[in-house]
């Protein structure tokens, strides 16, 4: 595990932030924010790339890309937490079972975290990033910031 704090250069931050919390760009609903526990909630998902598709934004966040320099691309996605009236810690997960890397990359500063395997509490920085083993059990949190909580999830080889 290891996290990186201003993790790409100014620009590159700002365009990804400006885009991801403006009001155009596209978020989907997901009803079932762990697929385990549904007591977890909502949040939205933008699918920059998986198996089946890959986003007309997938440009923006090449300088995330261009910065882990991956062998391979399993599935990029941007998360989106709607505020709470307090952090709410979600159901324990694995990406996949298969060991692979991982970046959560924080696009705004909020009161939310990740909590990785062990308890370890990484907070929601922007312009942070956290590299580890998605395939490791982790959780995300909500946040009570107005703006929410927007990070983006890669998983590589």
């Amino acid at each position: 595990m290891q996290v990186i704090d201003n993790f790409l250069d100014t620009q590159s931050f700002w365009n990804i932030h400006s885009t991801m919390s403006g009001k155009n760009f596209p978020w989907n609903k997901i009803q079932n924010l762990s697929g385990i526990n549904p007591e977890d909630g909502i949040y939205f998902v933008h699918m920059f790339l998986n198996q089946l598709e890959q986003s007309s934004y997938i440009n923006l966040i090449q300088p995330l890309l261009v910065k882990l320099n991956p062998f391979a691309v399993r599935r990029i996605k941007g998360n989106f937490y709607l505020p709470n009236k307090k952090v709410i810690t979600h159901t324990f997960h694995k990406d996949y079972d298969l060991s692979h890397r991982g970046c959560i990359y924080y696009v705004n500063n909020n009161d939310g975290y990740t909590i990785l395997k062990g308890n370890k509490k990484i907070k929601s920085v922007a312009n942070r990033a956290l590299l580890f083993d998605p395939s490791e059990e982790h959780c995300s949190t909500s946040s009570t910031n107005p703006e929410g909580r927007i990070n983006i999830n890669i998983n590589y080889f």
